[in-house]
């Protein structure tokens, strides 16, 4: 699995968001330590989605879902996927927030889409969350959910985000986007119950990994729109709490911890504990 990543490479369209911390993996790090290069897309080098075809593959999944906004989010799909497919990426990150502040419409179905067909897509430019969906999807053969960390409580983690994979969810509605109030996020009910968490720092040389049991699926309205609350034991939430090393985990149905940390060791990568 290690060996089917030399050479592949992954891109970044626009740049890390500058709010993320500890997220900007270099690309000659990325390159050294799992064989992957980075290739960095300005937003300039990408066609204006307003001159392209809408994705069929989003318009046929919600057809006669009466959602203002959906064509012009299938057409940012057509973008991508245009961009993923005549690069040769086996992975992309994408700095959304522009996207959306400027031309009024998110990447959020598109990227909900890439991920369900098994092209791993991060949001706001997140390098070391890619990192991590890219080597995920090799050794489990699943994409996970990037999510955001948002609530740690007494018992588990509220992870929150608007670009859940629709294999991952189901109930799925089309509000808007939490942040701007703008275009199509992806709202559903995550279909676990035992579930990994995973994240590496933005080195390379750490991993978080926690296995934990879905408890509730909050609905929160000052959050991102896919909430779920996961219970996890008391030593792994103190992790979180004073050692994060960053805003988003990701999230793999099933467990596999122990797999992920094995794989790790032949990287040298040190799970925090």
């Amino acid at each position: 699995a290690w060996q089917s990543l030399c050479g592949k490479k992954a891109g970044l369209i626009g740049s890390v968001s500058e709010w993320l911390v500890a997220s900007d993996v270099s690309p000659d790090v990325l390159r050294k330590n799992f064989g992957v290069s980075l290739e960095v897309i300005p937003w300039t080098g990408v066609p204006d989605f307003k001159g392209v075809v809408p994705d069929k593959t989003l318009s046929d999944r919600f057809a006669g879902y009466d959602a203002p906004g959906l064509k012009e989010a299938a057409q940012v799909l057509t973008v991508l996927r245009g961009v993923v497919e005549e690069r040769e990426l086996m992975a992309v990150a994408v700095e959304c927030f522009s996207l959306v502040q400027q031309r009024k419409v998110t990447a959020c179905l598109a990227l909900a889409q890439l991920n369900t067909e098994g092209t791993a897509a991060a949001c706001e430019g997140d390098l070391a969350s890619l990192a991590g969906m890219v080597i995920t999807k090799a050794f489990t053969g699943h994409v996970p959910w990037m999510a955001n960390t948002t609530r740690i409580t007494q018992e588990g983690v509220i992870l929150t985000h608007c670009t859940a994979g629709f294999d991952l969810a189901s109930n799925i509605s089309l509000p808007t986007h939490y942040e701007t109030g703008l275009s199509l996020a992806v709202a559903g009910m995550i279909d676990a119950s035992v579930v990994t968490l995973f994240r590496l720092d933005d080195r390379l040389e750490k991993a978080f990994i926690a296995e934990g049991r879905v408890s509730s699926h909050p609905q929160m309205t000052d959050a991102c729109r896919t909430q779920v609350e996961i219970e996890l034991p008391a030593n792994l939430l103190e992790l979180l709490r004073s050692r994060p090393l960053g805003n988003h985990l990701l999230m793999i149905p099933g467990r596999h911890s122990e797999f992920l940390s094995m794989m790790l060791k032949y990287k040298a990568i040190g799970v925090i504990s």
